[in-house]
Parts: C-alpha cells; structure tokens; sequence
C-alpha cells in the first residue's frame, strides 16, 4: 500500500488513528 500523504494536508493524529483501527 502506497502512503503518500502530508503530514500538513492529512492530520497525522488521525492517520494514526484510521492506520490502527484498520490494521486492527
């Protein structure tokens, strides 16, 4: 999975957050 986003435009918290809950 390609992860290219910017911690400026995407709130790195809720990229945590989203990557957690997905993994989990």
């Amino acid at each position: 999975m390609n992860f290219t986003m910017n911690a400026s435009d995407y709130d790195y918290e809720w990229v945590s957050v989203y990557w957690m809950d997905d993994v989990s």
